[in-house]
């Protein structure tokens, strides 16, 4: 099958296989690592754990942006009809111009180029404008921001299973921690705090945004007039 997400079912397919592959590699880990008898080899793997865990939640959300963003580029729209953070997305070379010209006639130009262009199909640069390294929440928030998602809808969604402010169990709990394991720093951390930021992670990070991301492109949330939530 062709890894390019033309279509929604193409896209709930790749969506689901990487959510599977994710999920069993983390529960294969937790598993090994709880049945770890030797203190010292645990704590080891505790360390290592927090790591994998950060790379899946950084590797999800950067696969299933660009998924998305590819999919949506698939669907021939004209600008006019784009939300407008796609639609953004599409003029961001010509809003660049605005922003560091102060001449009138690049000014007019550019206008005249967005209203002109307006009702003719996007193209999408192959290059993704998403950046998702060293996932703190507020990078986080600005990829969903640019997809069209509502962060509070995933905040939302988390909130219903998890009472741990989301930015800083981003930032503190999975950012923070990660970051001082790559560099190489002790950081003690129990086996009862690796479970519940493994709990976090699995069913309150990585579901919830693929669940949201499904969910916009089966509601066609990337255009201007979407689709109702059922």
């Amino acid at each position: 099958m062709s890894k390019e997400p033309r279509n929604l079912t193409f896209l709930y397919d790749l969506i689901e296989k990487d959510y599977a592959w994710r999920i069993s590699e983390l529960s294969n880990y937790r598993s090994a690592l709880i049945s770890e008898h030797n203190e010292k080899a645990q704590k080891a793997k505790i360390r290592a754990g927090v790591a994998l865990l950060y790379a899946h939640w950084e590797g999800f959300v950067k696969q299933l942006a660009n998924w998305y963003y590819e999919f949506v580029s698939y669907q021939s729209n004209n600008i006019s009809d784009l939300s407008d953070s796609f639609a953004s997305i599409i003029l961001r070379a010509e809003l660049n111009v605005l922003e560091n010209s102060n001449k009138f006639k690049d000014h007019q130009r550019v206008i005249k180029m967005i209203f002109e262009g307006m009702n003719k199909t996007a193209f999408f640069s192959s290059k993704s404008p998403i950046k998702t390294s060293n996932l703190k929440f507020e990078i986080f928030e600005d990829v969903c921001i640019l997809l069209g998602i509502n962060p509070l809808e995933f905040e939302s969604r988390y909130k219903r299973k998890f009472d741990r402010n989301i930015q800083l169990t981003i930032d503190e709990d999975l950012v923070g921690q990660r970051n001082s394991i790559a560099h190489g720093e002790y950081l003690p951390v129990s086996i009862e705090e690796f479970k519940k930021l493994y709990d976090i992670v699995v069913n309150g990070f990585l579901f919830n945004f693929k669940e949201i991301v499904m969910d916009c492109a089966f509601n066609k949330r990337y255009l201007r007039e979407a689709k109702l939530k059922i």
